[in-house]
């Protein structure tokens, strides 16, 4: 049987008012990049405009690129830039 494969993705500060949760499980299909998961990201939650310059990329906790493949059972999470310049 074909087992769906799924990334969670962890919700933090502010973002967790636009999406009312602190993490949702997203489908790998459709692109197996962390762009590709901000894309639909985004296009899930309007309110939500995560920008890949203003956030810093987690995969399983260590910081990560937009360009990192992604495996099943994976947590991604977009952590908004603290502080100013």
């Amino acid at each position: 049987a074909f087992m769906e494969l799924l990334v969670s993705v962890q919700f933090c500060g502010s973002q967790r008012a636009v999406t009312r949760t602190n993490t949702i499980e997203m489908p790998l299909e459709g692109g197996g990049q962390v762009k590709d998961i901000l894309n639909r990201i985004n296009d899930s939650f309007p309110g939500l405009t995560l920008d890949e310059r203003d956030i810093t990329v987690s995969v399983n906790n260590k910081v990560s690129t937009m360009h990192h493949n992604l495996n099943a059972n994976d947590t991604i999470a977009f952590l908004p830039h603290i502080g100013g310049g």
